[in-house]
């Protein structure tokens, strides 16, 4: 085992250059972090839809298909937990940390995404669509193959899934507006 000798700073400035690029280099790691985790929903969202849609369609069972709803309105909750602190890590990186130093990446992100303003809907959709489209492929796959035998229990599920969707559009929504505000964090 090798030992390193610890760095010896010359001056204050030194201390303080190797303080901001370390707190920089952690908060850019839990912004990786986080966009990894996002993305692992929109994956898990994928999985547990293909999976529920067989496993209904096998069993002819229509509540195991209306249970869809539910479970990808907790992943998209999630995935706007994440989005919310990806976006405070941002701009703490940018209002906080960048103003002081040389250091301005999340800066140049900002002017590079004003000037792309077509993408800025694009980016939202992509992912919320994919917890909507598939929220609304398993009610519509539920009533299409099973809606004339549906009981009261299934008829009442149906209702709920709806309103499930209904929160999944206001919670994509709410990100979608969370992005474009200015500031989410003050120093």
């Amino acid at each position: 085992m090798t030992m390193t000798a610890p760095t010896v700073f010359q001056d204050k400035d030194e201390v303080k250059i190797a303080f901001w690029v370390a707190e920089y280099k952690a908060l850019r790691d839990e912004i990786l972090h986080y966009s990894n985790l996002r993305a692992r929903l929109v994956e898990l969202t994928v999985v547990v839809t293909g999976t529920l849609l067989t496993i209904g369609f096998e069993r002819g069972e229509a509540l195991i298909l209306l249970i869809q709803p539910l479970l990808i309105l907790l992943l998209a909750i999630k995935w706007a937990d994440n989005s919310k602190a990806l976006l405070r890590l941002a701009d703490y990186i940018r209002n906080v940390l960048e103003r002081d130093t040389p250091l301005h990446w999340e800066t140049a992100l900002v002017h590079e995404t004003q000037n792309r303003k077509v993408f800025q809907p694009l980016s939202i959709l992509s992912t919320g669509g994919i917890f909507l489209g598939t929220q609304i492929m398993s009610v519509t796959a539920a009533v299409l193959k099973f809606g004339s035998e549906f009981a009261g229990e299934e008829r009442a599920l149906l209702g709920v899934s709806i309103v499930f969707i209904a929160i999944t559009v206001a919670l994509v929504r709410y990100v979608a507006l969370l992005k474009k505000s200015p500031v989410r964090f003050v120093s």
